[in-house]
């Protein structure tokens, strides 16, 4: 923080000077006075009918001569030479010799706890006990380079600034990253979404499976198919002949009875 000192007063200066008129040397007339007298020379005639005057006749030199000689007289006085100029000072104008100043600096040191584990400070003592031990502040040297350079900054001389840094330190302790369900529960679905997307491909690409049918048959052709040799063992006296000779291919050749009646379904239907 500064002290600054500043004027407030408001100054006109006034300077004046007179300059000759053209083709003169001097300058203008402040005041002048000039007399002139002329007397004739010759001699003096007495009066008539009387004598000269023959008593010593005394000259007193007063710029006037008696005899034979002219007076002049002349008085100059010069005005000195002058410019007008108005000039009006700043109002509230800094005075830097009168102006004080003091500036406080701190530097923050920062301290981890896990490089001071890595320093072995932190040997047979907690974090929390060595932060109350070094929380204080210690006060630094400011060199005279510093106090330089502020006092060419601002204009202030240097016995009137005062200049105190101190270095803080700062301790940081270590952190622990809590777990995040919601960051595991979107990473899961997206991995759930992603194994669903890589089945339906895997079965997309999964060759198909061709089933060969068979030719249809018809009934004649289906009793033909049957063993002769076995119709002997049908007993006449129990059933129908051809029932027996039914049942006995469906009971030998059940494939061949479903897709009969499969044959006769689809006729019926389209019928």
């Amino acid at each position: 923080m500064f002290n600054w000192s500043l004027n407030m007063d408001k100054v006109t200066e006034l300077y004046t000077e007179q300059i000759p008129a053209d083709g003169q040397d001097q300058g203008l007339y402040k005041h002048y006075y000039s007399y002139e007298a002329e007397n004739t020379a010759g001699e003096v005639s007495g009066i008539p009918g009387t004598d000269n005057n023959d008593d010593t006749t005394y000259n007193i030199d007063q710029g006037i001569i008696n005899q034979g000689s002219n007076v002049n007289t002349t008085e100059i006085e010069y005005l000195p030479s002058e410019r007008v100029t108005n000039t009006e000072y700043e109002v509230g104008a800094v005075i830097p010799g009168e102006s004080s100043g003091s500036i406080i600096c701190t530097k923050v040191v920062t301290y981890e706890e896990a490089e001071l584990e890595a320093a072995g400070l932190l040997d047979g003592i907690s974090f929390e006990e060595y932060t109350q031990a070094n929380n204080e502040r210690v006060q630094m040297e400011v060199t005279d380079e510093v106090y330089n350079l502020v006092s060419m900054a601002t204009g202030v001389p240097q016995n009137r600034i005062q200049i105190m840094a101190y270095e803080q330190p700062l301790f940081i302790p270590k952190t622990t990253t809590p777990i995040n369900s919601t960051l595991i529960f979107q990473i899961s679905l997206v991995a759930l979404i992603i194994g669903l997307l890589l089945l339906v491909v895997f079965k997309g690409t999964k060759p198909v499976e061709v089933m060969e049918t068979e030719p249809e048959l018809s009934v004649e052709q289906l009793l033909a198919t049957t063993h002769e040799p076995e119709l002997s063992d049908i007993k006449l006296n129990e059933k129908s002949e051809p029932k027996r000779v039914i049942e006995k291919f469906v009971d030998e050749d059940p494939e061949s009875v479903a897709r009969l009646l499969r044959n006769w379904l689809s006729e019926d239907e389209w019928e």
